[in-house]
Parts: C-alpha cells; structure tokens; sequence
C-alpha cells in the first residue's frame, strides 16, 4: 500500500471510518478542484449507500485517496507488463479481465478504469512474438466480445470501438505466411455481431469494418475470412438498416478490392449470395443479383488473364529449351 499511498497511516475513526483530525502522515482532503491528472485516473467515485452521511465519508475518502495516490507507480505496472514473460502476461491480462468484469457488474454505477487499462496493456504487448500474442488475444477476445453485450450501451459501443483501434493497429503488422493471426484477431467482430441485440452495436460493428477496410486494405490477408463472417450475418438482420448497411459494404469491398481478397473469393461469392437469399428485404435482394453477376465476370476475367499469363509462361519455356 505505501507505494501507491506513500503518505498514508493505518487509521480509524470510530463508525465514520475517518482519521482523526490532525492525524501525522496522513494528507488533508484537498479543498480546492482536483488537476486534471488526478481526475484522468478514474478513481472510483462516491456511491450513495444508506444515508447522505455515508456519502458524505465516501466523498472524503475518495476525494483522500485521489490526492495521494501515486499516478507514477499505478500507470508503470501496465506500462511494465511488456517485460513479462510469456506464462506471467497471460496471468496479468486473465486477472484484470476479471476485475473488470467485476467494475462492469457494478450495479447503477459500472467503472470502466480496468476497461481502459486493458486496452493499454495490449497496446504494450502487441509487438509479442505472434504465438504469445495468441495466447493474450485468446483471453482478450473473449472479454471483449462479451464486454459488446453490456447492457450499458456507452460500455458496449466502447468495447466495440476499442476492439476497432487495436485492431487497424494489428493490421499494420504484415501476417506470415500460412499464419491465420489476422482471422482470429477479427473474429470477436464476428461473434457480436451474432450475439449483440442492439442495433447500435451492430451498426457500430458496420462502420468499423467498413473503416478498417478503407485503411488497411493492402494489410489484410487471412481477416477477409472474418469480415465476409460479419457481412453475412447483417445480411440475416431482420432490420433493413443494418442488412442494406452490411450489403453496401460487401458490394464495395469487392469492386474496389477485387485484387486484394486473394484466396477468400469464395467466401466473398457466399457472402453476396446471402444478400440475394434473404426473403425480408427485396430491393437488397435484387441489388445482389446484379452485384454477383458483376462479380462473377470479375472472376471470369481474373481466370483469363492467370490462362493467358500462364500460357504465355509456358510457351517462353518451351521457346528457351
């Protein structure tokens, strides 16, 4: 305790659970606005229990605790777990997971200091080697596609869009080859689209992928397997929004990105015929009938050029023996 509390003393005060007054080593509630570092580290605030004097002590306490802190020694223990070994880090993320699960339940009052903090931990372990990674990204995928589900919408949107900024900064790292890391960061999109029952997280899911694909194109190599995941369950949302939303990106990522799908074309042809199947929504049906026709001669033509290069190959060769 006395590192983060360096001026603080065991101490009580009868039922008010105060310092006496005056007490040696211990630091005054501040009587004037907290600065802003202090307030940046979301210590919890004061939660009414019984009575106003009940508040009134947890006020106190609280207002006490953030002015002793140490904001230094808390931010280096997050800051801190790159230099864990592979077994430790799996074990740090696992813990605060759960203690975030536990501010997240908080009844009326769910805390997001922890949901922030993880955020952070996998920015400073992102560079791990892919296998570790792998491990922390099994325990984090997990909380966040159920963090998606919080009946909190502000907690749910912003798990939706933190798992969008880690993922544009995975997507900068290249993806080995025979190497499935891309599909498998992706995936919690994945799952929350199936599971979350709020339009707005299933929208927001829309917008990131949609973000994601116009910035890290060129970067994506097996998370086309995820994405066209995505798209095809909107394709199946019973709201129009959301599947004319997901149809609009599918078609667009195709015209646009015809080159960069590479081998997941297949799954893309699935995903637009899932838009031309649904029942629901009939313009969308129709728009996916002509936009898999234009697919489908974009692949004639890319099946052209590869027989045409491939012949012209051959004949070099056969010219040169």
């Amino acid at each position: 305790a006395s590192i983060f509390f360096p001026a603080a003393r065991a101490g009580a005060n009868g039922a008010a659970g105060l310092p006496p007054p005056g007490a040696p080593g211990l630091v005054s509630p501040p009587s004037g606005r907290l600065t802003a570092r202090q307030q940046s580290i979301l210590i919890q605030p004061a939660r009414v229990r019984n009575s106003s004097k009940d508040a009134e002590v947890e006020a106190v306490n609280s207002a006490t605790m953030v002015d002793s802190v140490d904001v230094v020694a808390i931010d280096r223990i997050f800051s801190g777990s790159a230099q864990l070994n592979a077994d430790a880090i799996v074990e740090f993320v696992t813990h605060l997971c759960a203690v975030s699960r536990e501010e997240l339940d908080a009844a009326g009052d769910p805390q997001v200091y922890s949901l922030q903090k993880i955020v952070e931990v996998a920015y400073y372990n992102m560079s791990r080697v892919r296998l570790v990674w792998a491990r922390i990204w099994e325990v984090l995928s997990e909380f966040f596609a159920e963090v998606g589900q919080h009946p909190n919408l502000s907690i749910a949107m912003y798990a939706v869009d933190s798992l969008r900024q880690l993922a544009t900064k995975f997507l900068e790292r290249e993806e080995l080859l025979n190497y499935q890391f891309q599909r498998e960061f992706l995936k919690p999109f994945q799952d929350l689209m199936g599971a979350a029952k709020s339009v707005e997280v299933r929208d927001l899911i829309l917008v990131c992928l949609g973000h994601m694909v116009q910035s890290r194109a060129r970067s994506i190599r097996s998370g086309w397997s995820s994405l066209f995941g995505v798209l095809s369950l909107a394709a199946a949302d019973p709201l129009s929004s959301v599947a004319k939303a997901g149809f609009d990106l599918a078609r667009d990522t195709v015209r646009e990105h015809f080159a960069l799908i590479g081998d997941h074309h297949a799954e893309g042809v699935s995903c637009i015929a899932g838009y031309l199947r649904q029942r629901p929504h009939v313009d969308i049906a129709l728009s996916a009938a002509h936009c898999l026709a234009d697919y489908a001669k974009l692949l004639h033509a890319a099946a052209a050029a590869d027989g045409a290069t491939g012949a012209a190959a051959s004949g070099a060769a056969g010219g040169a023996g």
